[in-house]
């Protein structure tokens, strides 16, 4: 083997390895610090860098992405919770850029949950409507449906959950929680009682927390006769 073949073989081990180091390197650093933008974004798109300019890695070495999720899984929750958006915007751009990861329905969800966090509710949308008409995944309809609701968009929330209904997607207590304060932002009590009994027909226990949020949302929409009737009913009772 001539010194040429050596030397490009050698130069093809270094990026067939370049996927593997970033991992390791962005694990070694921190996620939290990884997704404080001043320290560790720059990382990341440097990271974006060498995967736009070495496409041959992207193509290889896709799966090394697939078998890291919980890589992005993390940085998306840090992202979340210091209400990050560039970080979130730019780990987004990373996944479509065509490098052969599956976005998986968690990571969605996380998407669709950290641009809510940052108040980003179009970007959530439009990470939604990106999906197939035919998606029938209950998480990401509940991620969208809360998103709206703790947004105040009240009536893009229950447009949304009316159209799971035909669907046959089932939505969560923390769904329902969401949408009844939105109900009662909006003084939506039409809304608000379908929505209940959508919640008793589908066979969720009305525990403390949904149990108070029904009555204070009846309460908000002035219907006194409703809140007591929940308040009776409840097991267990708190001061609020």
């Amino acid at each position: 083997m001539n010194t040429h073949s050596v030397l490009t073989h050698r130069r093809l081990m270094i990026l067939l390895l370049i996927p593997f180091l970033l991992t390791i390197t962005l694990t070694w650093y921190g996620l939290h610090e990884f997704c404080s933008f001043s320290q560790g974004f720059p990382k990341l798109k440097r990271m974006m860098g060498i995967y736009k300019t070495h496409p041959i890695v992207c193509s290889n070495q896709s799966n090394t992405l697939n078998q890291n999720p919980e890589l992005f899984s993390s940085i998306l929750q840090s992202c979340a919770k210091s209400k990050d958006s560039e970080g979130a915007q730019t780990l987004h751009s990373i996944i479509t850029m065509g490098c052969g990861y599956e976005c998986t329905s968690k990571i969605v969800c996380q998407f669709i949950t950290s641009y809510a966090s940052c108040g980003l509710i179009i970007d959530a949308h439009r990470t939604f409507q990106g999906l197939s008409d035919h998606c029938l995944n209950p998480h990401i309809w509940n991620a969208i449906i809360s998103a709206h609701a703790e947004h105040g968009e009240s009536e893009q929330a229950i447009s949304l959950y009316e159209q799971t209904r035909p669907r046959n997607v089932t939505s969560n207590p923390s769904t329902f929680v969401a949408l009844f304060k939105a109900c009662a932002r909006s003084d939506r009590l039409s809304e608000a009682r379908l929505l209940h009994s959508d919640l008793e027909k589908d066979g969720f226990e009305i525990d403390l927390r949904t149990g108070n949020t029904l009555v204070d949302m009846y309460c908000k929409c002035n219907s006194l006769h409703d809140a007591r009737r929940v308040f009776d009913h409840l097991r267990t009772r708190n001061i609020v």
